[in-house]
């Protein structure tokens, strides 16, 4: 090496640590690495750039620098950085050794703990898959935007991975038979509600379910809590065997009816449906995973919602209940409920329920959730709308749809008879189905069966991920709509629909039309600006035309 390039190098290791000074972090950083062979640990600098390094995120070269920097001194901070730094990069066994020699007991226990999530034994797979144990023959995957259904049985690789973080896994609560072997409730905070901070947020879930635990406790319940890794936690109820999905269900409502809960506070109750009713069903995220939108690990936390430590070991202590004390309670409870409604004047209604068999009292339960083909409209419409078929087929392949295409379906058969009745049979399909959110759009929504072109703007504008190719419907009808396939619909709709709702829905077009044609004469006025003297001028869409401070374009 020259004298010329040692000047080089010594000027850049000058210039870095002036730009770190001067807080010019990335410019620091380059120089850094120019400089990096005469960077030394007796003078700092070699310290100084692994650091910016660590504070930037560049946790491999960093990783390299603090390694450098060992191999020249055990002082403890240099040491405790290195243990940060793999941690982070998720090499435990190259942390644990150094938190070993340094002493430093709580992160022991927290990395030999995380070490066996990354190696779970046998005993502890088999414990997981007892506990989360749900539909058979499919599970799901989380993904940042939501679930994919993995269609074979749960194995133990895939668990190792979970545990690992390598995956997140999601399991289908009812089994093929319409029996659960578990329970919980979603204690989560509704994204609707603003001018709240997460932190307030948290604490809103944490009073709901110390609430809910209460309740569990006064039934003598047993239960778990999980931190869920975003907004809120899970209650989790194990049996020791299966019972028919609706006694626990009807129960867990039961018991969350009687808690009072904050503004802005949701729970669902899984399981969320009584049986089967075709689709996949609803599932729920497993504990001890990564949330991958989040990045959170969703670990077990005790009273004082703190993390529980050595997460595996509190995982093999969870006991299930008893299954029978289970569906006697669910007796006692819904017996109580139809004795209350008997003191409120429905004397002759349940006595003539009581009267009934077991087995009629679930036929009532479930009716809600059976239709015959005559009560599905979509199913015409869907063989004529492309764009209502291709949302179908997402639910029926993938047992998931965005929210946008989910607001774009019930715009769609907002307008048939019963359009709860369609969207919840569709909807209850998907893995991320909310009955409030149903609710939600479905109020929203106007009386006026959307338009052809509204849909396509929808599309277009919301960037969803639906082809137009074969958007190209033409009706006989004075309304191009979706609609517009069901039979005699259009007569019968317009028979019903408020004056009003038309009115609105003129005068609404009429301001897009408005606003639009505002930024036309704006348009114009900036080509009339820009062709100065000029009267006309051709492009490769048509002619201009100038006249005066009027401009046409012909195409």
């Amino acid at each position: 090496m020259t004298k010329r390039d040692d000047d080089e190098l010594l000027r850049a290791k000058e210039e870095a640590m002036k730009l770190e000074e001067e807080l010019e972090f990335d410019k620091a950083i380059e120089k850094y690495k120019i400089a990096e062979s005469i960077l030394l640990p007796e003078d700092g600098s070699l310290e100084r750039y692994g650091n910016l390094l660590y504070e930037f995120g560049e946790l491999d070269e960093a990783k390299r620098i603090f390694e450098k920097l060992t191999k020249h001194t055990n002082d403890t901070e240099t040491l405790l950085k290195l243990a940060q730094i793999y941690e982070e990069l998720e090499e435990i066994d190259k942390a644990l050794p150094i938190y070993t020699k340094l002493n430093k007991e709580k992160k022991i226990a927290e990395l030999t703990d995380k070490a066996k999530l990354h190696k779970p034994n046998e005993n502890i797979i088999k414990k997981f898959l007892e506990l989360f144990s749900g539909r058979e023959d499919v599970f799901a995957v989380q993904f940042e935007g939501g679930y994919r259904p993995v269609r074979r049985p749960m194995t133990s690789d895939d668990v190792s991975d979970h545990l690992a973080g390598k995956s997140t896994l999601g399991v289908y609560v009812l089994k093929g038979d319409s029996s659960v072997k578990f329970g919980a409730y979603d204690i989560d905070f509704s994204n609707q509600e603003v001018g709240i901070d997460n932190v307030t947020k948290l604490e809103l879930c944490k009073s709901a379910t110390k609430d809910l635990k209460e309740k569990l406790q006064y039934y003598n319940i047993k239960h778990v809590v999980e931190y869920s890794g975003n907004r809120g936690y899970h209650i989790w109820i194990f049996l020791n065997k299966t019972i028919p999905a609706y006694k626990l269900k009807i129960l867990l409502e039961k018991i969350a009816e009687q808690v009072e809960l904050p503004d802005g506070v949701n729970v669902e109750v899984f399981p969320k449906q009584a049986e089967h009713g075709g689709g996949l069903g609803n599932l729920i995220k497993v504990p001890l995973g990564v949330h991958r939108k989040t990045n959170n690990r969703c670990s077990f936390v005790n009273e004082d919602f703190e993390e529980i430590p050595k997460q595996l070991e509190f995982l093999l202590s969870i006991e299930p209940n008893n299954a029978d004390e289970i569906e006697t309670l669910y007796r006692e409870l819904y017996d109580s409920a139809e004795d209350f409604e008997s003191k409120q004047g429905m004397p002759n209604k349940i006595h003539r329920q009581r009267n009934i068999s077991e087995k009629d009292r679930v036929k009532k339960i479930l009716r809600q959730e059976i239709h015959t083909e005559q009560d599905r409209p979509y199913k015409i419409i869907a063989k004529g709308c492309h764009i209502l078929s291709q949302i179908i087929d997402k639910i029926e392949k993938e047992a998931y749809i965005t929210e946008e295409e989910e607001r774009l379906l019930v715009q769609i058969l907002s307008s048939t008879q019963n359009p709860k009745m369609q969207t919840t049979e569709l909807l209850r399909r998907t893995i991320n189905y909310s009955p409030k959110r149903l609710e939600t759009l479905l109020a929203n929504t106007s009386q006026m069966p959307i338009a052809c072109e509204e849909i396509k703007k929808e599309i277009i504008n919301s960037k969803i991920d639906l082809s137009l190719n074969r958007c190209n419907c033409k009706f006989s009808t004075s309304y191009n709509s979706p609609i517009a396939y069901i039979r005699d619909s259009e007569e019968k709709f317009f028979e019903s629909i408020q004056i009003n709702s038309i009115v609105k829905k003129i005068v609404d077009l009429n301001n897009e039309k408005f606003e639009i044609e505002k930024q036309i004469d704006s348009l114009k006025k900036i080509i009339a600006k820009r062709l100065g003297d000029k009267t006309e001028e051709t492009t490769e869409w048509g002619k201009i035309v100038k006249n005066g401070d009027d401009v046409n374009i012909i195409l």
